[in-house]
């Protein structure tokens, strides 16, 4: 921990003083890493690389906030929540800031790797490592400050993509298209370099990398080939926590063995939102509609393991995989996700039959033993829209939700017309509608 606090000061003083930096040649080993421990130092600094944008959790519908508990938030917090974040004198926040410091560290990595010419598998392994946070941190950008992907829109500006860790470098703005391109390629290569699984959660695995190029295709709408991607995913490992193991009346249902996650077997890849006030655990003014916890039926385990009744029809959500020992909730990659992401590609891509039994396997952990009741491929109720509100009830807090408002925002049928109500003033998204994108931080 020594070792790797003074490399990040190092790197800080590199960056604020550029200048100095370059004409003092002779110093540039003392303050850049060189060696590939440095490289998995810097790459194993978690709280920093191991973070995923937050703004979007706050901006969904999955939670709201009472009267009382808006009027404590800050500005950040409270133009998120309502919808204003995409035509202001944008705030720089760590939801810009952080996933440009993933995509700083990893290019130091991987610019570092090139300058070593070091061709061993373990130089290899950190290559794959470094691509992977590198195309973690774009896609998660994408997923605020830049266009919806849609046909029409792959054309326009989406944000600036820098491949070198240069600063003096020019940062070009790629096409919408070009930064969905570039996170696919450094997730294939990282795929081919990485190990299949890692023991220490926190660090990335071609099953994490089969696993985000699964939700990567399904939010451009390439369900071909989110469907390839997904279907090696879960052939490679599909593990699932049987909820009947689990104790409905604890304040923190969910088991952590950080960082290894043995204790949650549903863990791929580890990464916390970025933890704002509106998402602190200690914030008892966010609270979770009473009409849709009760929308679960009798014997499912998610109602109880996910909320905690706080009396007078009110609920807290309680139900994050980070578990008891995390302060954090829970935003990375996980088997849940990718069955119901494999679902969903399967059902439109007319395989219904396989949707099916994707879906089967899934809810039977999560309802009493011996009460739940496979559905059959031909029954009428078995739809995108109940793949999509079992997904809602499913990955409630996990990130996902802002992501599926967006990605769902043009379609006529399935769009998500969330309202919210806050000190008597209604705020609600319609279809196309232009705030589902950030404003890029005015200064930037």
């Amino acid at each position: 921990m020594k070792k790797i606090t003074m490399l990040m000061l190092s790197l800080l003083v590199f960056c604020a003083c550029s200048k100095g930096f370059l004409e003092e040649k002779s110093n540039q080993k003392l303050l850049v890493p060189n060696t590939l421990e440095d490289f998995q130092l810097l790459l194993d600094n978690n709280g920093i690389m191991n973070r995923t944008p937050g703004l979007g959790q706050i901006a969904s519908d999955d939670f709201y906030i009472t009267a009382a508990g808006f009027t404590g938030l800050d500005e950040l917090n409270r133009l998120a929540c309502t919808w204003q974040l995409h035509n202001t004198n944008a705030l720089v926040s760590s939801d810009w800031k952080m996933p440009y410091e993933q995509i700083f560290y990893s290019n130091i990595v991987l610019d570092g790797l090139v300058t070593l010419g070091d061709n061993s598998e373990a130089a290899s392994l950190i290559r794959g490592q470094a691509l992977f946070f590198r195309a973690y941190a774009l896609f998660g950008l994408l997923q605020e400050f830049a266009p919806i992907y849609t046909a029409e829109n792959k054309i326009k500006d989406a944000i600036s993509v820098p491949l070198q860790s240069d600063i003096t470098a020019g940062r070009p703005v790629y096409k919408l298209e070009d930064a969905y391109g570039q996170v696919i390629n450094d997730l294939l290569e990282a795929e081919k370099k990485l190990p299949r699984s890692q023991d220490i959660k926190t660090r990335p695995s071609a099953l994490a990398a089969l696993s985000l190029l699964g939700r990567v295709y399904l939010v451009m709408g390439d369900y071909a080939q989110a469907e390839i991607y997904l279907e090696k995913a879960n052939r490679d490992y599909s593990k699932l926590i049987d909820y009947n193991s689990l104790s409905a009346t604890s304040k923190r249902p969910f088991p952590t063995d950080y960082p290894s996650g043995s204790g949650n077997e549903e863990w791929i890849f580890y990464s916390p939102l970025v933890n704002y006030l509106f998402l602190s655990y200690s914030n008892a003014e966010v609270r979770v509609d009473s009409d849709f916890v009760n929308s679960y039926i009798p014997n499912d385990l998610r109602k109880a393991l996910y909320f905690q009744d706080n009396g007078n029809n009110g609920y807290s959500f309680k139900g994050s995989y980070s578990g008891s020992k995390l302060t954090t909730m829970f935003a990375g990659l996980s088997t849940d996700e990718n069955y119901l992401n494999y679902a969903e590609v399967l059902l439109r891509n007319g395989k219904k039959e396989a949707a099916v039994a994707v879906m089967n396997r899934l809810l039977k952990t999560r309802f009493k033993t011996d009460t739940y009741v496979d559905i059959k491929a031909d029954d009428a109720a078995f739809t995108l829209d109940y793949i999509l509100s079992e997904r809602r009830k499913s990955l409630i807090g996990k990130g996902l939700r802002w992501v599926d408002m967006r990605r769902l925002n043009n379609d006529n049928q399935y769009f998500i017309n969330a309202r919210k109500e806050i000190n008597g003033e209604i705020y609600e998204l319609k279809m196309n509608d232009e705030r589902l994108q950030f404003q890029i931080p005015y200064n930037e």
